[in-house]
C-alpha cells in the first residue's frame, strides 16, 4: 500500500482514498462510508477488486464500524462448497467475532478471532431457539462490544 488517506469530521461524509501497488500494476480508489473505518475498507475493497459481501451484519451501535460489529450471518446456499472456512475468514475482516452459517438442516456457529477462524458448534434447525436462549447473554451486543473493546484492559470481559 503506497498510501491510505481518511477524512472525517462533524457534519461531513467520511471518505477514504487509497493507492495500492502490486508487482504488475498500481491501483487507486476512493470511497465513502458510514464511518472512517468503513470508508477505508470500501476503498481498499475497490482498489483490490475483492467482492466481499456479507448479507447480514449486526452492530452494537449505529457507527457501523469494526469496533461495533457483533454478528454476521450468511446463507450456506450462497456459498460454493466447501467454502465455509474461507467465507468465515472474509467475515472476520469486518470485525465481527461471531458468524452464523444457515444451512438447510443445521445452523453453524463459528468464532472469528485475531488468531483465526474456529468452528464452534453445529445445531439442528429444531434446536435453534434453545441454542439462542442458552447463549442469550453471551451473544448480546453489549457483551460482544465489551469483549472486543474492554478485554484488552479487563480480561473478565473476554468471550469464552
Amino acid at each position: 500500500m503506497q498510501y491510505l488517506h481518511v477524512a472525517c469530521g462533524t457534519g461531513t461524509l467520511p471518505t477514504a482514498s487509497v493507492k495500492i501497488k502490486t508487482k504488475d500494476q498500481t491501483t487507486q480508489a476512493a470511497a465513502c462510508g458510514d464511518g472512517p473505518v468503513d470508508a477505508a475498507y470500501e476503498a481498499i475493497r475497490l482498489a483490490t477488486g475483492q467482492e466481499q459481501y456479507v448479507p447480514i451484519v449486526g452492530f452494537a451501535y449505529s457507527s457501523y464500524d469494526a469496533r461495533n460489529a457483533c454478528i454476521t450471518a450468511i446463507d450456506a446456499e450462497l456459498l460454493e462448497a466447501p467454502a465455509f472456512d474461507t467465507k468465515a475468514i472474509h467475515c472476520r475482516d469486518i470485525g465481527s467475532p461471531l458468524l452464523f452459517i444457515c444451512c438447510r438442516k443445521e445452523f453453524q456457529w463459528w468464532s472469528l478471532t485475531t488468531k483465526g477462524v474456529e468452528f464452534r458448534e453445529r445445531v439442528s434447525v429444531n434446536q435453534i431457539d434453545i441454542f439462542f436462549k442458552q447463549h442469550r447473554k453471551e451473544f448480546s451486543p453489549e457483551s460482544i462490544y465489551r469483549a472486543k473493546n474492554l478485554s484488552r484492559v479487563h480480561s473478565q470481559y473476554q468471550l469464552k
